[in-house]
C-alpha cells in the first residue's frame, strides 16, 4: 500500500533493511545518514499525518525562521485521549519547544550531518533530548508547530512498561544531561537524579549499584557535547529550572 501511494504521487523512495534490531537511537542515526534533502521528517510506523498540506506548511514555517533547525508538531494519541509534547513556550509571538517527541519531528539536515544524531548506547527513551540540547548549544531554535497534526496509535510491539520504563527514562535523561550540560552544573544534576529515583521509589526496590551499572553501560564520553555556561543559563531563564533538571 505504501509503495502504491508513493508511486501514485510520483515520489522517489528507497528501503533500507537492517540485519538486526538496532534500537531507536542507532536506527534513526542510520536513517538520518541516508537522507539527502534539506529537511528530514521522521515519522514512526504507528503515526499518521492528518493535516492537509502538512509538508508545505512545515517547509514554509521553517523557512520563515532563520534560526530554526528543528520543529515539533502536534501529536494526538486517540487511545489515551491525550496530546504528546514536551515543554513549549512563546517568545516574540512565536511558539517554541524545549524538545520534541520522536514519533513525528523535523530536522534541518545541514545542522546535524557532521556527527551521529543520537547516543548509540541509548536504545530508546529520551534520546530526543540529546538533539534538543545540541540545538541550544548551537544557539539555534526549535519551533512548535501546533497547526499541523499527527495521529499516534501506539503499538504494543517491543514496548516496556512499569518500573522498567521509569528506570529507563530517568537513567537516560541523566546520561544525556551529563553529556550536554556544563561541568559546573553536574553536582546539581546528580542531586536531582537521586531525588527522582527516590520519588519514584526506585531506590527502595533496587540497589543503586544496579542503576550505576546501567549508567556505565550507556554513557560514552566520546559523545560529550557540552553547551556553554551562558547558553545553559539562558535556557534556565527561558524554560525554568524544573524543566532543565
Amino acid at each position: 500500500e505504501v509503495e502504491a501511494l508513493l508511486e501514485k504521487k510520483n515520489m522517489s523512495y528507497k528501503y533500507y533493511y537492517a540485519e538486526r534490531n538496532l534500537g531507536i537511537s542507532e536506527g534513526r542515526n542510520i536513517a538520518f545518514s541516508l537522507c539527502r534533502g534539506e529537511y528530514v521528517f521522521c515519522l514512526d510506523d504507528d503515526a499518521v499525518v492528518e493535516t492537509e498540506g502538512f509538508f508545505s506548511i512545515i517547509y514554509q514555517k521553517m523557512k520563515e525562521c532563520d534560526d530554526a533547525v528543528a520543529a515539533a508538531v502536534e501529536i494526538y494519541e486517540p487511545p489515551n485521549d491525550r496530546y504528546l509534547k514536551g515543554y513549549t513556550y512563546c517568545k516574540g509571538g512565536e511558539k517554541y519547544a524545549l524538545s520534541y517527541i520522536g514519533a513525528a519531528h523535523v530536522l534541518k539536515r545541514e545542522s546535524f550531518k557532521d556527527r551521529k544524531l543520537y547516543p548509540s548506547k541509548i536504545r530508546f527513551g529520551s534520546e530526543e533530548n540529546y538533539v534538543a540540547y545540541r540545538i541550544r548549544a548551537m544557539g539555534k531554535k526549535m519551533l512548535y508547530l501546533d497547526m499541523v497534526r499527527v495521529c499516534h496509535i501506539p503499538s504494543d510491539v517491543a514496548r516496556v512498561y512499569g518500573e522498567e520504563r521509569k528506570i529507563n527514562i530517568i537513567v537516560n535523561n541523566y546520561i544525556i544531561r551529563s553529556l550536554c550540560f556544563p561541568k559546573i552544573s553536574l553536582p546539581v544534576l546528580y542531586i536531582f537524579f537521586r531525588n527522582r529515583l527516590w520519588r519514584h521509589r526506585i531506590l527502595k526496590n533496587r540497589h543503586y549499584s544496579e542503576i550505576k551499572k546501567l549508567i556505565d553501560e550507556r554513557y560514552d564520553k566520546e559523545e560529550v557535547d557540552r553547551m556553554s555556561i551562558s547558553r545553559f543559563v539562558r535556557m534556565v531563564f527561558e524554560v525554568g529550572i524544573s524543566h532543565v533538571f
